[in-house]
């Protein structure tokens, strides 16, 4: 399904997905990516959501510091679970607001649409996709 055709010059925009694979800026990823509204797309290691603890979401907000220097602060976590809605009830999900930064895991349909949405409001979100599960 094509999703956007806009070309945002400095930023990532995700051109296509289907289950497996995503295009962003007219790159075909197949494997798991972390990425930001600009910079570089990064492969994320992790497999199921399940796997993601406090040091992990913390590695995630380090990599992209270094990666790039950001206009403004990430205010919103992004995560795409796979094909399928994974709920997630613990203490990371509540404790990530408490710095002030949203955080919201959704299926990777869905977070694709939220993700450019949010990038045509010109916010700074931090996007993980599991692409295959």
């Amino acid at each position: 399904m094509k999703l956007h055709s806009e070309d945002y010059t400095s930023n990532n925009v995700i051109n296509s997905y289907k289950e497996g694979s995503i295009n962003i800026n007219g790159i075909a990823y197949t494997d798991n990516i972390l990425f930001s509204n600009s910079g570089k797309i990064l492969k994320w290691d992790i497999v199921n959501v399940l796997d993601i603890d406090c040091k992990i979401l913390i590695n995630m907000l380090e990599s992209l510091r270094y990666q790039e220097i950001l206009q403004k602060p990430v205010e919103f976590i992004l995560i795409g679970a796979g094909s399928k809605y994974v709920a997630r009830n613990d203490f990371i999900i509540n404790s990530i607001p408490v710095l002030g930064i949203g955080i919201e895991i959704m299926k990777t349909s869905s977070a694709i649409y939220t993700y450019n949405a949010m990038l045509m409001q010109d916010r700074q979100v931090l996007t993980a996709l599991i692409i295959r599960d």
